[in-house]
């Protein structure tokens, strides 16, 4: 086999890196609708404890509102909203397509006070009136 790659031209690493390539893409093609699903699955809480989400590994943690703080949106073919808590390592994370958009702002205006850049922010990305 290796003496037919020479004769073609091709050498045996190159051939496979180019199926390494393939299967890596063919994989990540193939989980995007599991991420999907399992992004659907996991809901978010907006309480008087503060919010409560999930961090990119699906481990739920609460942030309290009075040390929340948003970190610049992030697009992994899904574009997310960011929040974090000082000592908390990994941020949680909010679907940017959440089901109802208002509702998720107006409760964070409820406990963050409606004037909260947070708030200011989501109701801006969303293009939601106050």
């Amino acid at each position: 086999m290796i003496f037919d790659l020479a004769i073609n031209g091709l050498s045996p690493v190159g051939s496979m890196a180019k199926e390494f390539l393939w299967i890596t893409l063919m994989c990540a093609i193939g989980t995007l609708p599991l991420v999907a699903i399992a992004c659907r699955t996991f809901p978010i809480t907006v309480s008087a404890a503060g919010l409560r989400a999930y961090n990119g590994f699906g481990m739920y943690s609460v942030i309290p509102w009075d040390s929340i703080q948003q970190l610049p949106t992030i697009n992994i073919f899904i574009k997310y909203f960011r929040f974090k808590k000082p000592g908390l390592r990994l941020p949680l994370m909010v679907l940017y397509d959440i089901d109802d958009p208002e509702m998720f702002t107006n409760e964070m205006g409820r406990y963050l006070g409606e004037n909260h850049p947070i708030v200011a922010n989501l109701r801006s990305s969303w293009s939601l009136q106050n």
